[in-house]
C-alpha cells in the first residue's frame, strides 16, 4: 500500500519600509507640526530640553515646549526605525 504524496505551494506577501516619515513645520511659534505616517517625534528646545511625542495617526499636532525657547530641532522616526529629515528653527 502506498501513501499519497502531495505538493502544496503558498505565496506570502512581504513588504519592507525603508523610507523615513516626512515631518513639516506648520507653526514655529507654537510649535506645531505635520507628519505623514505614525511615528515618534523628538523635539529638542534650545539644545537642552527634549520632548518626544508618539503619533499613532498622521496629521497635524502640537508639541508642548515646557517653557520659553528661542530655537528647536525636530526629527521623526517611524515604527520600523526609519528616521526622517531633521528640521531646525532658528
Amino acid at each position: 500500500m502506498t501513501s499519497p504524496v502531495a505538493t502544496i505551494r503558498d505565496t506570502v506577501g512581504f513588504a519592507t519600509d525603508t523610507t523615513g516619515p516626512k515631518l513639516k513645520i506648520v507653526s514655529r511659534a507654537t510649535p506645531r507640526f505635520s507628519i505623514n505616517e505614525p511615528g515618534d517625534v523628538t523635539v529638542v528646545f534650545d539644545g537642552t530640553r527634549t520632548v518626544t511625542v508618539r503619533r499613532l495617526v498622521p496629521g497635524k499636532f502640537s508639541v508642548p515646549p515646557g517653557g520659553a525657547f528661542s530655537a528647536f530641532t525636530a526629527i521623526a522616526r517611524d515604527f520600523a526605525g526609519n528616521d526622517g529629515r531633521r528640521l531646525s528653527s532658528p
